[in-house]
């Protein structure tokens, strides 16, 4: 059996840890706890209480300090703010996701509903808040859904092929618009013009009569562009008999008309007769306007070109939209029996260096008429699109103002658009003015409307390019009136055939009256900018050159350091002020600044000149437009190897600079000799460089011939008709809604460029 444990006495059981001995460390303790402290180190209560009442005293003697000097506190019992306070962000952990997402901006938002509402639910409904279908797409998404796959897929085939059959595209201009649905293969090209009651108003040019001085500088560029058309068909080897001219002049002198019988004229024209005094509510449009026989109606072309509302022959700007929409009412009604607008969507090409508030003004009067929708497409990238190229240099002759343009990879180069004010119609002018001076046995009046499109006809005739067709020729036309029969006319030609087109190369011989060429602005209204109030209609750097200087005027050392100035391209011109410049000249100064920070890209430029407008058929006009570039294009600018002289010229200017601390230069006088220096070393590297170039080292120019035959007058509208059958075009079109809740900031995020 085990034993039973006893438990220990306390008496025996020996202690752990002896107790501390009290030393002098305890004593002070004691004491101090004694003098104020409690045991466990509590400050005692009355020494609180002292501390308490002293704190209390200095505040009094503090406030009757205070208040003696007169800044004491007063409580006001008023808020500052009805807002509550709010507490302070922590920065620490500070994250916010606003406007980083696309479903946080309304117009990104509504694109991505418009592209999942375009594709029908199994039930045959779109989703909500998408773009509303038109009448034949909710009769196809109804159709029974036992379809087989192959009925299905025919379906889609249908679709794609009517894609732009309810799409209006407008492509308006000074003259003429032209305008058709998306599937058409070409348009109509309807005169913009109207004809209402009232008195005829000569035009500015014919009204302007030249004064002694101005007569002796058209006689000057005349001279000049006389002595370069000899200066060319001797250089051709063309044999040009001495008295050329006299011959003609006695020719039409002695020459008289012929009458034609009713019966043998084929190409007779109906004139249209109104009623007298006509109706106050009357009106003629298009084609009508211009063959109306009557002094009580006057013309009204609604635009002065693309992107200028003619505000001068109106009483407003209201009365100016407003015609424009009953036009554009009538045409559609007319030509293309279209009445319930509702049903359609507009493309509508703008030019390239715009007006912002001839842009919003246009699309707004489009919206107005009740259209679906309204997208907006440049005259440049159109004309690429048509002529299904990425790069191009596009040249727009257009009736009363020139244009050319640099494309790039789908891009519209800002810098690079340049707007000359002479077109067709000064070419038409100037020709009959030649006619004139050689005893032109027939007088026309270009202030009525049958006689100036008569001149047109003369024009499109007979005026050429071609160095061969440049002799003494002899021509008929057909001169046609309003109470009488018809009339043929015989007379001789010379060189007037080529000397009126090369004006385009000579502007200053057109007599360009100084109230038209005055600086004024598209509208009565500006453009500025929300934010800061200043313009900000777009800029290029090229319409800054046309009034400075062209670098085809220049000297290679100046043009080379105007390329390598990064500060010249910073400020640009818009092109609300007109000038004039030679076309050859222009097109050489565009693609240098296109292709300024890449220059290996004014081949592609060079390679691809395409040619558009109302007033680009001319007979080889691609033949003199590629020798004159070749003629007045700077030396350095033509060669291939420049990029890399750029790339050389840029290292000496970084290098220079590095050595002698320039960055660190502040003064003028110091810096004036350090950039002597480095613009001698520069020009003493360009030197070399000319020296060692061999022949064949040149860009080749070309122009790009119309493709697949198309009329070049109408590649553009061809372009923006391709942009209508696109499906991205649904992402661009502006509707009702949009408009009604952005306005004009809608054009930041449906438009195919930064607006």
């Amino acid at each position: 059996m085990s034993e039973t444990p006893q438990p220990s006495s306390p008496i025996t059981e020996t202690p752990s840890r002896a107790s501390p001995t009290p030393g002098p460390a305890s004593t002070s303790k004691s004491k101090k706890s004694a003098g104020g402290s409690s045991s466990n180190g509590k400050t005692a209560a009355d020494v609180l209480e002292r501390r308490r009442l002293g704190r209390i005293k200095a505040a009094e003697t503090m406030a009757l300090k205070i208040k003696k000097v007169g800044i004491e506190r007063r409580d006001n019992p008023l808020k500052y703010s009805v807002f509550e306070n709010v507490n302070i962000i922590n920065q620490k952990n500070y994250f916010t996701d606003y406007l980083k997402k696309d479903e946080q901006s309304y117009i990104l938002r509504e694109r991505k509903e418009a592209r999942l509402g375009k594709t029908p639910s199994k039930s045959g409904s779109r989703a909500p808040g998408s773009t509303p279908a038109l009448a034949d797409d909710d009769e196809e998404m109804n159709d029974d859904d036992e379809d087989n796959d192959d009925e299905n897929a025919d379906e889609e085939d249908t679709d794609e092929d009517r894609a732009g059959r309810r799409t209006i595209v407008i492509h308006p201009g000074s003259r003429n618009i032209r305008i058709g649905l998306g599937t058409d293969l070409n348009p109509k090209t309807i005169p913009f013009v109207m004809a209402v009651p009232g008195t005829p108003h000569p035009s500015r040019e014919s009204e302007h009569s030249n004064t002694e001085q101005e007569e002796q500088k058209y006689e000057t560029y005349k001279k000049l562009l006389v002595r370069d058309f000899k200066e060319r068909m001797k250089y051709y080897k063309r044999r040009i008999i001495p008295n050329s001219n006299e011959i003609a002049m006695n020719f039409n002198k002695k020459s008289l008309p012929e009458e034609i019988p009713e019966h043998n004229d084929v190409h007779r024209v109906e004139f249209i007769k109104p009623s007298s005094p006509p109706d106050p509510m009357s009106y003629y449009v298009g084609d009508d306007a211009l063959r109306l026989d009557s002094k009580e109606y006057r013309l009204r072309y609604p635009l002065i070109t693309n992107g200028q509302f003619n505000e001068e022959a109106y009483a407003s700007l209201q009365e100016n939209i407003g015609e424009i929409q009953l036009f554009l009412v009538e045409v559609l009604k007319k030509e293309f029996d279209i009445s319930q607008l509702k049903n359609f969507r507009v493309v509508l090409v703008i030019p390239d260096l715009y007006d912002k508030i001839y842009v919003q003004t246009f699309i707004e009067l489009l919206l107005q008429m009740q259209f679906q929708g309204v997208a907006i497409m440049q005259e440049a990238l159109a004309a690429t699109y048509g002529a299904g190229v990425s790069c191009a240099t596009v040249i727009d002759i257009g009736a009363n103002t020139t244009k050319v343009s640099c494309v790039d990879d789908g891009m519209v180069l800002p810098n690079s658009r340049g707007v000359v004010q002479f077109g067709g119609d000064d070419v038409t002018r100037f020709f009959y003015k030649l006619l004139q001076e050689s005893n032109f046995p027939m007088t026309l009046d270009e202030n009525i409307p049958h006689e100036w499109v008569m001149l047109e006809q003369l024009k499109e005739k007979f005026i050429t390019f071609q160095d061969a067709n440049v002799t003494v020729q002899l021509y008929s036309f057909i001169k046609r009136y309003t109470d009488k029969l018809s009339e043929k006319y015989e007379f001789k030609v010379f060189d007037e055939v080529i000397l009126a087109p090369m004006a385009l190369f000579f502007p200053h011989v057109f007599k360009k009256p100084d109230h038209i060429l005055q600086k004024k602005p598209f509208t009565k209204s500006k453009s500025t900018d929300i934010f800061t109030g200043e313009a900000d209609n777009p800029t290029s750097t090229t319409q800054k050159n046309i009034e400075e200087g062209l670098y085809a005027d220049m000297a290679d050392f100046d043009i080379l350091k105007d390329l390598l100035n990064s500060q010249s391209q910073e400020d640009g011109t818009t092109a609300d002020v007109p000038a004039i410049a030679p076309l050859d000249k222009l097109i050489i100064q565009s693609i240098a600044n296109a292709s300024r920070y890449d220059y290996s890209k004014a081949k592609q430029f060079y390679s691809n000149l395409l040619i558009v407008g109302g007033s680009s058929k001319i007979e080889s006009l691609d033949f003199i437009l590629t020798d004159r570039i070749n003629i007045w294009r700077p030396r350095i600018l033509a060669l291939l190897n420049f990029p890399d002289f750029i790339k050389t010229a840029e290292g000496i200017i970084s290098q220079f600079q590095k050595d002698n601390e320039m960055s660190k230069i502040q003064s003028e006088e110091e810096l004036a000799p350090l950039q002597e220096k480095l613009n001698g070393q520069i020009e003493k590297e360009l030197e070399s460089f000319l020296d060692s170039i061999t022949t064949g080292q040149s860009i080749p120019v070309e122009v790009l011939p119309s493709p697949r035959d198309i009329d070049p007058t109408s590649l553009t509208w061809k372009g923006a008709s391709v942009f209508s059958r696109l499906k991205l075009v649904e992402e661009f079109m502006i509707s009702h809604r949009d408009w009604d809740l952005m306005g004009y900031r809608t054009l930041q995020y449906k438009a195919l460029w930064n607006y």
